[in-house]
C-alpha cells in the first residue's frame, strides 16, 4: 500500500507487505528435504544411465568376441575339410591315372576316414555356422562318400570327382560368406 501525503511529498512504501504476499511466500516454502531427495534422484538416474550403457557396451563386445570365436572354428574346420578333399581327389586322380582296378585295403581305410571326418565336419558346420554353409559341408561330404566308393570298388569316372569339385567350390562359396568376406 502506497501512502500520498498532501504537502507534496513523494510518495513513500509502505515497510509492511500485505498479507496476500506473505501467504503466497510462506505457502512457496520447498520442505528441508525436498532439494536432498531431488539430489539423490538424479544421482540415481545417472547411476542408472551409467549402468545401462555399460551393460550395452559389454554386450556388444562379448557378442563380437563370441562371433569371433565363431569364425575361428569355421575357418578351421573349413582349413581341415579342404586338405581332406585335397587328399581324397588326389588319391581318386592317381588310381584313375594309373587305371588301378582298385584301392589297396590302407587306400580304402584312408579314403573311409576321410569320409568320416568330412561328415564329422559337416555335423560340426551344422551347429556353428549358418544353414547355408552346413548343407554345402553336408553336399561335400556326399559326394566325397560317392568318390570313396568310387574308389573302393574299381570305379574311375569323372563324374564323382566332378561333383565333389564342384561341391568343395560351393562350400568355399558359403564359407565366405558366412565369414563376410567379400573378395
Amino acid at each position: 500500500m502506497v501512502r500520498c501525503y498532501s504537502r507534496g511529498m513523494s510518495p513513500s512504501p509502505d515497510p509492511t507487505p500485505s498479507p496476500l504476499v506473505v501467504q503466497l511466500v510462506t505457502d512457496n516454502q520447498t520442505p528441508w528435504w525436498w532439494t536432498g531427495a531431488l539430489t539423490g534422484f538424479f544421482v540415481l538416474l545417472a547411476a542408472f544411465v551409467a549402468f545401462m550403457s555399460l551393460r550395452a557396451s559389454d554386450k556388444r563386445k562379448l557378442s563380437r568376441e563370441d562371433r569371433r570365436q565363431w569364425d575361428s572354428l569355421i575357418k578351421d574346420g573349413f582349413v581341415t575339410a579342404s586338405t581332406l578333399i585335397d587328399e581324397l581327389v588326389a588319391l581318386h586322380t592317381l588310381k584313375g591315372k594309373l587305371h588301378m582296378p582298385d584301392a589297396s585295403p590302407d587306400e580304402a581305410e584312408r579314403a573311409q576316414e576321410i569320409v568320416a571326418s568330412l561328415y564329422a565336419t559337416a555335423n560340426e558346420f551344422d551347429l556353428i555356422a549358418n544353414e547355408a554353409t552346413g548343407m554345402a559341408m553336408f553336399e561335400v561330404a556326399i559326394a566325397a562318400k560317392a568318390v570313396e566308393f568310387n574308389l573302393s570298388h574299381g570305379i574311375h569316372t569323372s563324374h564323382g570327382h566332378l561333383e565333389l569339385v564342384t561341391s568343395s567350390q560351393n562350400l568355399i562359396a558359403e564359407v565366405k560368406k558366412n565369414l563376410r568376406i567379400t573378395k
